[in-house]
């Protein structure tokens, strides 16, 4: 349950009388209440947080245009290097797959008929195929054997660790680990992040119109002075935008009302990143930037 730190937005998504959303909506005062949570279990050691001019330093610094090849998936972890892909969100691509699956579980408790390989299926296609598969580890547990080698990703471990409170059971949990593995196994490596966590705030950005087609992402490391500093990275609007893709996906393989799996998708995803943002990012200080789409011009403010 969330405490009453947490904002909960109760219709994620937008749905008009035809049954047509608009688009998946996380409402950022959610993610705002779950940082503020104090002293989880793993709770990863903090450095000093940024103060709001050196937040805004940091925005002026690691924010960039993104081109077309940018366009994938990485985790929120704050070692990713600079020019990494765009679509900052929990777990990358194996984040998706996770929203996926219990959306799937959700739906066959209601008598929807929909298998966790066609979810699978669907998340490959939202990508743009396998191969597009984004997800990661770090250079420590990369040298393990098995399904431990792809915990370096906090959200895939302790997915897998308390897979009923990510609202997956554990045949999906199983099915999760082996997706990962298969992945691997078909030459689509996991990114291997360097270091220890050095996060030092986290950032929650969104365009200001997205009118003209122009994207813009936030980098999770940057240089500030001669030292580079780490950041944890949501990229809401991305990340709405692939969620709303595999709820459509997932309305078409199923037959389901896709307003109804987009409501279901959208709590899923918002207890999963709870969760995740409990364990790994409490007590660090949460500021949205709203990137302006024509200039890139940029704002940071204390989230609260």
């Amino acid at each position: 349950m969330l405490t009453q730190h947490v904002a909960i937005a109760k219709q994620a998504f937008a749905v008009n009388k035809t049954s047509q959303y608009i688009g998946f909506v996380v409402h950022w005062r959610i993610i705002v209440g779950m940082m503020n949570l104090m002293h989880a279990p793993h709770t990863i050691e903090k450095a000093r947080g940024l103060t709001l001019a050196e937040a805004h330093e940091y925005v002026r610094g690691a924010l960039r245009e993104t081109r077309p090849e940018d366009m994938r998936a990485r985790c929120i972890d704050g070692r990713y290097p600079q020019g990494s892909p765009a679509i900052a969100m929990p777990g990358g691509d194996a984040g998706l797959l996770a929203v996926g699956l219990a959306t799937a579980r959700r739906l066959r408790s209601e008598n929807v008929k929909i298998s966790n390989e066609e979810v699978r299926d669907a998340v490959f296609n939202v990508i743009g195929g396998k191969k597009n598969f984004n997800y990661h580890t770090d250079a420590h547990t990369m040298e393990k054997s098995g399904e431990a080698r792809f915990d370096g990703c906090g959200h895939c471990r302790l997915l897998k660790m308390h897979t009923n409170d990510y609202l997956i059971d554990e045949e999906q949990g199983r099915f999760f680990a082996r997706t990962l593995e298969e992945v691997s196994d078909a030459g689509v490596q996991p990114d291997v992040l360097e270091g220890p966590h050095a996060e030092r705030a986290v950032m929650l950005v969104r365009s200001k119109s997205g009118a003209n087609g122009r994207t813009w992402a936030l980098d999770s490391q940057a240089k500030q002075g001669i030292h580079p500093t780490q950041v944890f990275v949501y990229e809401t609007d991305l990340a709405n935008n692939r969620f709303k893709a595999l709820s459509e996906a997932l309305g078409k393989a199923t037959g389901a009302e896709q307003g109804m799996i987009a409501e279901h998708m959208s709590e899923i995803a918002q207890t999963q990143l709870e969760l995740t943002a409990k364990a790994l990012a409490s007590g660090l200080p949460v500021y949205q930037v709203t990137v302006d789409d024509h200039s890139g011009e940029f704002t940071v403010q204390k989230a609260a």
